[in-house]
Formats: structure tokens, sequence, C-alpha cells
């Protein structure tokens, strides 16, 4: 896309403005993840509303997508996208699938992001002032070490519209993502002192993240919109 200080990542899909900051994705005016955007089929699009001074309205973000899709009355779509590396174990895979019926849209998608890493490591190099110009310094030297992760991210969606007078859209969306290992085993040497040390950093994390996406507009008298929105963890 060509605008202004827009990044996006081809591997991850982050979509980022100058700086890093995250940018908010939505459809329609309902909030999206970067995963439910790419699942969006191009004819589908009608026109990508970009805001960079988006206010109170869309929580202070430094910036906001809003993509302004076509709606079917019938069908649907199945949507396979499938990034596996060949050398090492990792990985991130993504079905979705939308059926349309008259007035209604159900939609489901499933990520699964993964990597099993057994050469793993990190590198520090450390200096620490003390007063009387007394300068220390550390190295640390990374050995092989482990790191695992294993993600899940599902939503399930429905949508109702009724003509450009009403609109409702629900999602629900479940995080779970798993490392098992992540383990750092390096040497630390300091430079004041022929002693060195080793450093075994092991630890382990489990995230499960449920969170449930309601919005309603409704076209109101005088050309003015009545739109709630809901957005809480569950």
């Amino acid at each position: 896309m060509m605008l202004p200080r827009i990044q996006v990542d081809p591997v991850s899909n982050a979509v980022t403005v100058g700086g890093g900051e995250q940018v908010q994705l939505r459809i329609n005016g309902t909030l999206a993840s970067s995963q439910e955007v790419a699942m969006l089929l191009p004819q589908d699009i009608l026109r990508i509303e970009f805001y960079d001074e988006p206010g109170l309205r869309y929580e202070n973000v430094h910036a906001v997508l809003n993509y302004i899709t076509r709606r079917n009355t019938t069908g649907g779509s199945v949507y396979a996208d499938l990034i596996n590396s060949p050398h090492i174990v990792m990985g991130r895979d993504q079905l979705a699938v939308k059926v349309n019926h008259r007035k209604s849209e159900f939609g489901f998608n499933y990520m699964f992001d993964y990597r099993n890493f057994t050469n793993y490591w990190r590198e520090n190099n450390e200096i620490f002032a003390f007063s009387g110009d007394n300068v220390r310094g550390r190295k640390e030297e990374g050995k092989q070490g482990r790191y695992n992760r294993y993600a899940h991210d599902l939503s399930a969606q429905y949508s109702f519209q009724e003509n450009d007078k009403r609109f409702f859209n629900a999602v629900f969306r479940l995080g779970h993502t798993i490392e098992p290992h992540k383990d750092f085993n390096s040497k630390l040497i300091t430079s004041s002192s022929s002693r060195e040390a080793l450093l075994a950093d092991h630890s382990t994390t489990k995230n499960i993240t449920p969170s449930l996406d309601i919005y309603y507009e409704e076209k109101v008298k005088n050309n003015q919109s009545f739109i709630l929105t809901l957005s809480e963890p569950i």
C-alpha cells in the first residue's frame, strides 16, 4: 500500500507506523487482526480508509486502517496460507472459512505458529562506570540452548447487515501460546578478573487470552450514526 509511514512485515503480517507503533486494523469499522485482514479477497475490498490522527473514538492510537468490503448475499470462500521452513523447524499456517447467507455472514479463522530451535543463544557486552574513572566490563558468550514456541489463534465471527441502515458484528477470539523451553546457556567473563562464571537462564511460559468484540452501527436522522463498540477480554 502506498500510504505514508505505513510498514508491513511480510513474514508476521504486522502493520506498523513510523517509529514502530502498532496500527489499529478494522474491517467495516470493526476491530480486526492482521490474520483476518489477510484473508480478505482483493475483489471484495471497495476501499481502504486511512486515519493518521484517529482521535478518542479509536482509543488514541497512532493510525487506523479501515477496510470497507463488499457484502455478498450467498456463497463463501476458503483461504489458506502456509509458510514452513525446509531447513529448521519453523512455520506459520493459517486457514480461514467464510460463508454468506442473505443478510448474515459466518466466519472462522485458525492460525498455528510454531518454532523449535536447538541452536539458540544470546550474547551481551556490558560496561559499568563507577566513581573515580573506574570502568569495568563484562561479556556474555552464548552457548547452545533451546527454544520452543507453539501458538494457536482462532476466531469465530458472526455479522448481520441490513443494507446501509444497520450493521452488527460479533467476534470471539482465543489465543493460546506455550513456550516449553526458552533456555540460555552462557559464559560470563569479567574484564577485571580472570575468573569465568557459567550462567543458565531457563524459563517456561503459557498464556491463554480469550476476548469478545461487539460492534453495532445504525443510521439515524440527519445523516448521523449511532455506534456501539465493546472490546473486552473474557
